[in-house]
């Protein structure tokens, strides 16, 4: 026989038959076993709970669209193994569904929402219907003002614009003012406000616009529209405004140019002065015009000259003026006449003419009225023009010079001349037109004094320009000019005229004091420029050629500029300068050994040139020169200055020159040429056979080349 045992009645059972019965979802094992040797098998057995029905909490629902509900499915049984169920629209376009059973309201129509259970299959469904219903109405126009008879449309504009019923109906709050169709159009009927209310027939949704009926002015006419007036004249404009009825009938008036004519508030025209304006007439409402064109006219009431007698000159001009009243009238156009030609003439400007001596009138009359005035005109023959013989002259002091005048025309009444002088301190001049230099009492430059010969009581004039110059002041003038091409400063213009006029200095030495001055050597003139400025102070002329290069040389070779100043001073254009303004000339000394020879002097300078290869500074030119000049052997001398002066000096030693630097040296300053090749050969070649370098030189300054050297600069 066997047993029969579960490993868990809670889930299934056995009785001993073997016959298993299922309590609830699990698993349970059945075992059974032999009675006799205890032999066992087993079944393993799986107990399910299977769904039998899924039911909705809603099986119809309305939505509005946008609008969400929840679904909530209940399976039974409750316990079952697999409660997990799934959602469908059957027109999610209408309303969609989510894993939840939360339903979605999309548009307008019906959708069917299902649950379906994994376990099973089974379903349960919920008809849903989506509506879309009106939530506002709007306006095209919220306020709107019309003109009388004038009509608009309203557009009404529904939200959402696809709702199920979008149908709508108009009225007016006073059909008296402003009346609407069942399509929204507005007519205006009368002046006023109405309201236009549009209603939803779906959720009698409202907007309204508020319409504002007027009556607006159409045009606006004046009684005139061309006027004439006189100055100062007056009348009235009236404006008629169409419709006479209108709301605003009220107008404002300007002019386009008040100066001509004035309008006022109540239409009102003042003509102001002569022109043409235009009155404009707007009307408030509307700015409508009108217009009116004003003309203003200004007559002539009399005319009036300047003068009633008048003297004129024969052949002489004067012009006349007429004054017309008023001045802006609009026609001051004048004629002119003479009552005798023969006397005066007169042109139409006024303008009149001397023709002989007498006496006539001349008459101005109006072309607007014909008005009169007379002038009295006297003829006379004065004098015309004065002529001097000179316009200008330069006098020295105390001296004199008569002026010539000559009188037009030789007929003049009077040709009487009255000779006066703008400043007699300078230049003074008597009634027979003898000018007198009284003083010179300029600084950079001479005095001057205007001397005029007048006649006709000032009115015909002839002047000359006289200039007056002391001698001694103007040859201070020129040094300050062309030495230091400026005019002389007070002070030392009065210092130097003083040493000058008093005889403590001679022309000499204002000329060193001026060319060794400070100022002067600030210059930093060119030897080029220095020797131009001598000739053009002390020889007043310009350089030649031939002396300019003399002179320059010396300053080339390191001459003293005292030397050069001795030169020009000593000139004989120099002392006709000093003659002719009596200071006396002087002379220029100089000491400087430098000075005394210019051919030794640019012996010298040349072998500061060839030897130490630079210009020589004043004190060794001196020293060099005076030790050539100790003694009449001027050329051992310069020999001694040559070989042991410059070769053996500190200077030249220090240069370490070469053997073959040391020969070209020889050869220039010695020769005066660079070296020839043969002769140079020989040279180098004793100094590497051991000769010194003196007696090298020697064989140089021993040389008849040598002595034809100083015989070219008057050594000897």
């Amino acid at each position: 026989g066997v047993t029969w045992r579960s490993s868990d009645e809670s889930i299934a059972t056995v009785d001993d038959e073997g016959n298993v019965t299922a309590v609830s979802s699990g698993e349970a094992t059945i075992t059974v076993t032999t009675v006799s040797g205890g032999k066992t098998a087993e079944c393993k057995v799986t107990v399910i709970t299977s769904i039998q029905s899924v039911a909705l909490n809603e099986t119809e629902k309305t939505l509005e669209r946008g609008d969400t509900f929840q679904l909530k499915a209940t399976v039974t049984p409750a316990d079952a193994d697999d409660t997990s169920v799934s959602w469908t629209s059957s027109d999610p376009s209408v309303a969609t569904v989510d894993a939840t059973g939360k339903v979605t309201a999309v548009k307008s129509g019906k959708a069917v929402i299902t649950v379906t259970t994994t376990d099973g299959r089974k379903t349960a469904s919920c008809t849903v219907t989506v509506i879309t219903s009106v939530q506002s109405v709007a306006l095209n126009e919220t306020e709107k003002t019309l003109e009388r008879g004038q009509t608009f449309e309203l557009k009404a504009t529904v939200t959402p614009s696809d709702a199920d019923d979008t149908s709508v109906t108009w009225t007016s709050s006073d059909p008296s003012i402003a009346t609407v169709d069942a399509n929204g159009k507005v007519t205006a009927v009368k002046s006023g406000k109405a309201v236009i209310t549009v209603t939803t027939t779906n959720g009698r949704k409202t907007a309204s616009c508020t319409v504002t009926v007027t009556t607006s002015v159409q045009s606006v006419a004046l009684n005139e529209t061309e006027k004439t007036l006189e100055r100062g004249q007056t009348f009235e404009l009236k404006a008629t405004v169409t419709p006479a009825d209108a709301d605003d009938t009220s107008v404002s008036w300007a002019s386009s140019d008040p100066s001509v004519a004035t309008v006022d508030a109540t239409g009102k025209v003042t003509a102001v002065k002569s022109g043409k304006a235009v009155i404009t007439v707007m009307t408030t409402d509307g700015k409508k015009t009108a217009e009116c064109s004003i003309t203003v006219i200004t007559s002539v009431k009399g005319v009036s000259l300047d003068v009633l007698e008048k003297t004129v000159a024969r052949g002489g001009t004067v012009k006349l003026i007429a004054t017309v009243t008023p001045e802006d009238a609009d026609n001051t156009e004048v004629t002119w006449k003479s009552e005798d030609d023969g006397i005066a003439a007169v042109d139409q400007n006024g303008v009149v003419t001397g023709v002989a001596a007498g006496t006539t009138y001349v008459v101005v009359t109006t072309a607007d009225g014909g008005f009169t005035a007379r002038c009295r005109i006297t003829v006379s023959v004065p004098v015309t023009s004065i002529t001097l013989n000179k316009s200008e002259t330069t006098i020295r002091v105390g001296r004199t010079e008569t002026l010539v005048a000559e009188v037009k025309p030789d007929d003049a009444i009077d040709p009487r001349i009255t000779w006066t002088s703008s400043d007699p301190s300078v230049a003074s001049v008597d009634q027979n037109g003898k000018v007198t230099a009284v003083a010179d009492l300029g600084i950079g430059k001479p005095s001057e004094a205007i001397i005029t010969a007048s006649a006709e009581n000032g009115a015909v004039t002839a002047q000359c320009t006289v200039t007056v110059e002391d001698p001694i002041n103007a040859f201070v003038r020129r040094l300050y000019s062309l030495c230091f091409g400026r005019e002389a400063e007070e002070e030392g213009f009065k210092t130097w005229t003083t040493l000058l006029k008093n005889k403590t200095y001679t022309a000499s030495q204002a000329v060193i004091g001026f060319f060794m001055s400070d100022e002067m050597m600030d210059l930093k003139l060119s030897a080029s420029d220095y020797v131009e400025r001598c000739y053009l102070v002390m020889m007043d002329r310009s350089s030649d050629e031939e002396g300019k290069k003399t002179w320059t040389d010396r300053l080339d070779v390191g001459m003293s500029e005292l030397h050069i100043l001795s030169g020009f001073v000593g000139s004989s254009e120099f002392r006709a300068i000093c003659a002719d303004t009596g200071i006396e000339v002087g002379t220029i000394k100089t000491t400087e050994a430098r000075d005394i020879n210019f051919g030794i002097t640019s012996f010298v300078s040349r072998c500061y040139s060839e030897v130490l290869g630079r210009k020589a500074e004043v004190e060794g030119l001196n020293t060099w020169c005076g030790y050539i000049f100790k003694d009449a052997n001027r050329k051992a001398n310069a020999v001694w200055v040559a070989s042991n002066g410059f070769f053996h000096s500190p200077e030249y030693i220090a240069k370490h020159s070469s053997n073959a630097e040391y020969v070209h040296t020889l050869y220039r300053t010695f020769f005066g040429r660079d070296e020839d090749e043969g002769g140079y050969k020989t040279w180098m070649n004793l100094l590497a056979r051991g000769a010194t370098r003196d007696s090298v030189m020697a064989g140089f300054s021993n040389s008849k080349e040598f002595a034809e050297l100083l015989k070219s600069y008057g050594i000897r």
